[in-house]
């Protein structure tokens, strides 16, 4: 997912150096031969993240808004989870996943990046997006 909505697709920004995590609508991944979602659900106000369980025969592309794009995350490590844990928040909304694959810590959050007047941009948790780090980092900086 961009981090921003720009008039023309060809000013869309993907990553900048000053957002320490990637920003997804959703990650999908193969766990044991089964496939799962990423993704958010909404509480009221607030988001959490939850994992759903997919039939790989109702897997399909969608057409998308061109804030969004589907591609392979190479840059997250892939092998046995050897970790795995959770977070909730005061009203018990999963804030993060915390996984550990091949000695990499790879936090899920769920949260939004929002570009600012100024051109930076802030950083909102509890919203609608999947924020991933690997090690405490953007996956691209590792």
């Amino acid at each position: 997912m961009a981090l921003n909505e720009p008039v023309a697709e060809s000013d869309l920004i993907w990553l900048h150096p000053s957002v320490p995590m990637f920003q997804m609508l959703a990650l999908f991944g193969c766990v044991h031969g089964t496939w799962h979602e990423f993704s958010t659900y909404q509480d009221d106000d607030e988001f959490g993240i939850c994992i759903k369980r997919l039939d790989a025969s109702a897997m399909h592309v969608e057409e998308l808004s061109p804030i969004y794009r589907y591609r392979s995350a190479h840059e997250l490590p892939t092998g046995v989870i050897s970790d795995a844990s959770y977070r909730q928040n005061d009203r018990r909304n999963i804030a993060s996943i915390h996984l550990r694959v091949n000695g990499k810590a790879i936090e899920l959050s769920s949260g939004e990046i929002y570009e600012c007047q100024d051109g930076s941009f802030e950083i909102k948790m509890m919203d609608e997006s999947v924020l991933v780090q690997i090690d405490g980092r953007s996956p691209n900086a590792t």
